[in-house]
């Protein structure tokens, strides 16, 4: 599509909001919630309330709170009418919907950089106008692992994981389409104030919010000052500084068998994983299986049957597996953004007058009118059980009333029909 994304602006909170008074703020620095999470939504809220959106197609909050019930990300999804995620550059009830945000942590630690990318790409999906791929969006013998949009989080094992499925595709052709000739511009080679170091430039010491005296001043730091920090997971050990050029140099390989990434372990440089250390050509799955989901799990090839080691071992809590994270060696299932960005739309509805009652009152409309179907539903259920119980109570009974009032004996099937008052009665 000859479409993407590039920087345009880098803002750093080098310090957390103190003012409580005014109720909560995004770059809060505790959470009055249960065991210090924060809720995503309420997270999402205030930043598209207090940050401007006018300037930029989309604004992304990168953060490092923990959010509740496994949410790693939220975002406003692209759409046309309302106008909401990408350029959606006016504000509706104060609010910004070009928005979305996403936590470089979990609940057991920091992610590694291959689950955050397949993170930001799944928002950035939303506010392109996708919403959550399901069940028909992949074929039936489809044997590869799942898409960008999938609604749990992704591993990265599978290549599938790194694409957007046919049904994204039609959901975010059908907002750009619309929207491109007004929001896309040609690409820069480099755009200064972005702290982006680019072809062209000899430094760039970032843009307004740049601290310092005079920030068009930059010189190269010392050598002995570290440019890329020491990485297990990938296998990377420090990477100094020249001291005489603006790069970093590339980082030296980790010693070989730290260990790394899933229980991996380096060599030359590359993570091995836990499985190809067992046998070369199996590699990390995630068991289908709920009961095995979080137990480490290898796959013979790119296409057998995904299987839980033996002896089993269990994955740390936080891990992802089949229906969203593990806790105590059970996969509990993750709480998507789905709800979220329903409610979204809900509250954001403001074509019509009183839109902002109907959105207060939605839960309350939707059980009403619940009860309103389900309970004479109820009555002629009931009714229907008690007459078919009555019938069935009267066939079982020995004696029965007929038209006339008069009383007959009911035969059973082996006895042969007789007439009473002549009258015929047939058999039961």
């Amino acid at each position: 599509t000859n479409m993407g994304l590039v920087i345009k602006e880098i803002k750093i909170y080098d310090k957390p909001y103190t003012d409580s008074d005014l109720g909560f703020h995004f770059n809060t620095e505790y959470s009055p919630k249960p065991e210090g999470l924060f809720w995503a939504n309420e997270t999402l809220y205030s930043f598209s309330k207090e940050e401007e959106g006018r300037s930029a197609c989309v604004l992304v909050l990168l953060t490092a709170k923990v959010f509740a019930d496994g949410i790693l990300g939220l975002a406003n999804i692209g759409n046309l009418a309302p106008r909401m995620g990408l350029c959606a550059n006016e504000p509706q009830e104060n609010q910004y919907l070009n928005t979305a945000i996403v936590t470089v942590k979990k609940m057991e630690g920091l992610m590694i950089t291959r689950i955050f990318d397949l993170v930001f790409a799944h928002e950035l999906g939303h506010l392109w106008g996708s919403g959550h791929d399901y069940d028909g969006c992949v074929a039936e013998n489809f044997t590869g692992g799942r898409f960008i949009m999938h609604p749990n989080s992704n591993t990265g094992y599978d290549s599938t994981n790194y694409r957007f499925s046919n049904c994204s595709i039609n959901s975010i052709f059908k907002v750009l389409r619309i929207i491109q000739p007004d929001c896309f511009v040609e690409e820069q080679k480099s755009l200064c104030g972005n702290g982006i170091l680019e072809p062209g430039e000899e430094c760039d010491a970032g843009g307004r919010y740049a601290d310092g005296e005079d920030v068009n001043k930059c010189d190269y730091l010392p050598k002995e000052h570290v440019c890329v920090k020491k990485n297990d997971d990938t296998c990377r050990s420090e990477a100094y500084c020249t001291g005489i050029g603006p790069h970093c140099p590339e980082p030296p390989n980790a010693v070989d068998g730290t260990t790394c990434n899933d229980e991996g372990t380096c060599r030359d440089g590359n993570c091995i994983s836990f499985c190809a250390m067992k046998n070369p050509n199996h590699m990390p799955c995630i068991c289908e299986n709920s009961s095995d989901s979080c137990y480490r799990c290898c796959r013979d090839g790119g296409e057998g049957k995904c299987e839980a080691v033996s002896p089993r071992m269990s994955l740390r809590d936080g891990s992802i597996c089949i229906l969203g994270y593990c806790k105590n060696k059970v996969c509990e299932k993750e709480v998507t953004d789905t709800a979220t960005h329903y409610w979204k739309l809900i509250r954001n509805i403001n074509n019509t007058p009183g839109s902002k009652l109907f959105g207060d009152y939605a839960v309350f409309l939707i059980v009403f009118i619940s009860l309103i179907v389900w309970i004479p539903c109820s009555i002629c259920v009931y009714r229907r059980d008690k007459k078919l119980t009555e019938e069935h109570s009267m066939a079982e009974a020995p004696i029965e009333y007929v038209h006339g009032l008069r009383k007959i004996h009911r035969q059973n099937a082996t006895e042969h029909p007789e007439t009473t008052d002549g009258n015929h009665v047939s058999t039961a």
